[in-house]
């Protein structure tokens, strides 16, 4: 009876320290990304899929985050057009089929392509040419003084 409880005692505890911390995980996860300071940052609508077969799914978060000091890593919008239609196909839909992300005018974006066989690009449109896709996309809109992050795992 002993081995028991000390058993469910050690699992509990391993279980509740495997989710201790994961509320801040992707605000730490997109300041390494992105260079930005995340400490006054506001979450607002955020959606994960991912979790199926062998973690497939999309993450969105929107966040609001004033007077963002965007560094060199930063290319400014547009998206590619070819990506951008990409982007509003349905991927990152919220239940009412209507695209999450709005659309942006003036802005920046940080695109990075997490596919094995990227090769380091950060070409938003050559990623489209696999038959599966694994990227981060991060976009301020300078204007609304929002952040959009966007993970795709196909």
């Amino acid at each position: 009876m002993r081995v028991v409880v000390s058993m469910l005692i050690v699992l509990t505890l391993m279980l509740t320290g495997c989710f201790l911390g994961m509320e801040n995980s992707l605000e730490a996860h997109m300041e390494n990304i992105s260079g930005l300071d995340m400490t006054s940052a506001v979450k607002g609508e955020y959606i994960d899929t991912h979790g199926g077969f062998h973690g497939d799914g999309a993450t969105f978060a929107a966040y609001s985050l004033p007077d963002a000091e965007l560094g060199d890593a930063w290319i400014a919008l547009p998206l590619p057009e070819e990506f951008d239609s990409f982007l509003r196909s349905g991927f990152f839909d919220g239940e009412d089929g209507v695209p999450l992300l709005p659309a942006v005018e003036n802005g920046s974006y940080i695109f990075v392509d997490r596919h094995s066989e990227s090769g380091g690009s950060s070409d938003p449109v050559s990623a489209l040419a696999r038959y599966s896709l694994n990227f981060t996309l991060i976009i301020y809109d300078s204007d609304a003084e929002m952040l959009y992050y966007m993970e795709l795992d196909t």
